[in-house]
């Protein structure tokens, strides 16, 4: 895409320093581009929509930071190196840019940077966190250019006209103090305010109303940690606290005067541990109260009386209570009982290579009768018995690790929720969801747990999550056992695979035949039939049903073998029968006759054999099957 008009030939330009990528209207995103190279298209009337920078390996600690005003939504938080800025997918331009250098080796550089703009062009160069392009003049940014320099170095050109401002005619503008950053940039109408994704907590809110068509406020206070519900502040003023390292857990906005008669005031909090809530208006409490979880980030805005929400309006606020709420606490190696957690929280401790040893779960403020039961699968034990309401599963003391558990609701509250879970677990991380009784985590791998996640739902509505892959077991091998019954000797053990069941070379009649599959891979079973001394062929049997008979002293003389469902479409079923006078006759398979008819010859022996579908099965070249 080239390095228009860079005029900076006194200094040698490091070009790996930054690798760049745009996304463009029509084009998705271009081809990465380095320092000083142009992002985005000119001449095409096609708008930028979001871009990426990357610091290049190599450069120590040296870092950058970057935010976009976009089209009806104002100023975006900062991103970091390699994250996306803007928006995809959603038509929206990018109007104005603000890029920073961070780091230690920030004081070694200068980032440079212009906006090539609809109607304008190129405007001019700024730098070092200074905002390029335009707001309020709902201009298109069709591309950028980005340039990192030795500090002290010549501008790449004409440090001028880099940025135009024009007030915003109507909305609603706010603007967040975060947990490490202080006051952000003001945003507008529906875009975030705050920071999501880095664990920061909201300390305090101001909001205005831009240019209002009507008389009127905008008021609004803020629930803050150990202190309750403010009073109620308004028109940029000062909701929550600074300086005080105070976290805002909930808030409420409202309009007074005509405003009030011609709009609504929609928004939503991204709170910590459940992320976005749903959308709320008016007055009403938007956030939790009694979990101490952080807000994060805030979205408003202004719809016309009567209009649709923004988005879904469950779940904005969460109060502990008047919500039935699961409540859970792990025992963890070398940290010993951890505090509470509750609804989908994670319990435990992840990235840390520490052992679950217990868990004790409980429900709080039911609305409905009924508990919880749960048990955990155990090192070295297996399967514990079932506790429930909060007694301990697991151990303690005994350096064991909870490697599977199981959770199910009782009672009414059974019939009007589903509780899912679902296990963090050594090498595998965190498995699916699943639900109601069923087993999470692992068994026969010697994995330990490390977290859990428990969330009660209403009875069908979404799981949390995927569903995928929620328990993993060592594969237990498919085998087909058979057992025999000797004159003489009566039921001998269980054989599999191949190997004889009966007795050869002693002259002893098989009287009966039981016959499984161990383990199916698939649905399906087996099926089998005798033929018997002075009777013929009996009715067919299955899965372990007898045939034959035993206390009649009833030879056996013949037997057919097959399989039945998606085993039958997987394997073929070999088998072959020892018989009187002549030994081991030949091998046969899928319900074929093995044996002797008409003849009055006792069987003394069978091996069976399971071989995958289009396989060479055993073979001996003899004859399988003799009549009269």
């Amino acid at each position: 895409m080239g390095d228009p008009q860079n005029s900076n030939t006194s200094t040698s330009i490091d070009r790996n320093i930054i690798s760049s990528t745009g996304h463009v209207q029509a084009d998705g995103w271009t081809a990465s581009v380095q320092n000083g190279d142009q992002i985005g298209v000119t001449g095409q009337s096609k708008r930028l929509e979001a871009f990426q920078i990357k610091i290049g390996n190599g450069y120590g600690d040296l870092g950058i930071r970057y935010a976009s005003f976009v089209e009806d939504q104002g100023w975006q938080a900062y991103v970091t190196s390699g994250k996306t800025s803007g928006t995809t997918g959603e038509s929206k331009a990018v109007q104005a840019v603000k890029i920073q250098l961070t780091g230690s080796k920030a004081s070694n550089y200068d980032v440079y940077y212009r906006a090539h703009v609809q109607t304008y062009g190129w405007l001019g160069w700024t730098k070092n966190g200074a905002a390029a392009g335009t707001t309020g003049y709902e201009k298109r940014m069709e591309a950028l250019q980005v340039m990192i320099l030795p500090k002290g170095a010549a501008a790449p050109g004409a440090l001028s006209n880099a940025y135009k401002e024009k007030a915003l005619t109507k909305g609603i503008g706010y603007e967040a103090h975060m947990q490490t950053y202080c006051w952000l940039g003001e945003v507008a109408n529906g875009a975030t305010g705050g920071i999501t994704g880095q664990s920061k907590r909201m300390e305090a809110l101001q909001i205005n109303l831009k240019y209002p068509q009507y008389s009127g406020d905008v008021s609004y206070r803020a629930y803050v940690q150990n202190t309750g519900w403010q009073g109620w502040v308004k028109n940029g003023a000062t909701a929550g606290t600074t300086g005080k390292n105070l976290q805002m857990e909930a808030v409420q906005i409202k309009l007074t005067g005509k405003m009030a008669e011609k709009y609504d005031i929609y928004y939503r909090v991204h709170t910590q541990t459940y992320g976005w809530l749903g959308w709320t208006k008016n007055g009403a409490s938007a956030g939790t109260n009694g979990y101490n979880k952080r807000i994060e980030g805030i979205q408003i805005r202004l719809v016309a009386k009567g209009g649709a929400a923004p988005g879904s309006t469950s779940g904005a606020y969460k109060d502990r209570s008047k919500t039935t709420n699961v409540v859970y606490q792990a025992h963890m190696q070398t940290y010993c009982w951890l505090g509470e957690v509750m609804n989908g929280a994670t319990g435990g401790v992840t990235g840390q290579y520490k052992r679950m040893e217990a868990l004790k779960i409980s429900l709080e403020n039911k609305k409905y009768s009924g508990g919880i039961q749960y048990r955990a699968h155990l090192q070295n034990t297996g399967w514990q018995g079932w506790k429930s309401n909060g007694e301990m599963a697991g151990t303690t003391g005994q350096s064991r690790q909870m490697e599977a558990i199981q959770i199910k609701l009782t009672g009414k509250m059974a019939e009007k929720y589903d509780i899912y879970y679902r296990a963090h677990v050594q090498t595998y991380g965190w498995l699916g969801w699943t639900k109601n009784g069923a087993k999470a985590g692992t068994e026969g791998l010697s994995k330990r747990m490390e977290g859990i996640q428990i969330q009660l739902v209403e009875k069908g509505g979404a799981a949390p999550g995927s569903t995928s892959g929620s328990f993993k077991e060592k594969e237990k091998p498919q085998n087909i056992v058979y057992q025999a019954h000797m004159q003489t000797y009566c039921w001998l053990g269980e054989v599999m695979n191949g190997a004889t069941g009966g007795v050869t070379g002693q002259y002893k009649r098989m009287e009966a035949l039981k016959i499984k599959i161990q383990n199916p891979k698939y649905s399906g079973g087996v099926q089998y039939r005798a033929h018997l001394q002075t009777t013929g062929w009996q009715g067919w049997k299955s899965n372990g049903e007898m045939a034959g008979t035993t206390g009649q002293y009833r030879r056996m003389e013949a037997v057919q073998i097959k399989l039945t469902g998606k085993m039958a479409e997987k394997y073929d079923i070999y088998y072959r029968a020892h018989v009187q006078t002549y030994g081991w006759l030949g091998w046969t398979k899928n319900g074929a006759k093995a044996g002797t008819e008409g003849m009055s010859k006792r069987m003394e022996g069978i091996q069976i054999q399971l071989v995958e579908k289009g396989k060479p099965g055993p073979s001996s070249g003899q004859t399988a099957f003799r009549t009269k």
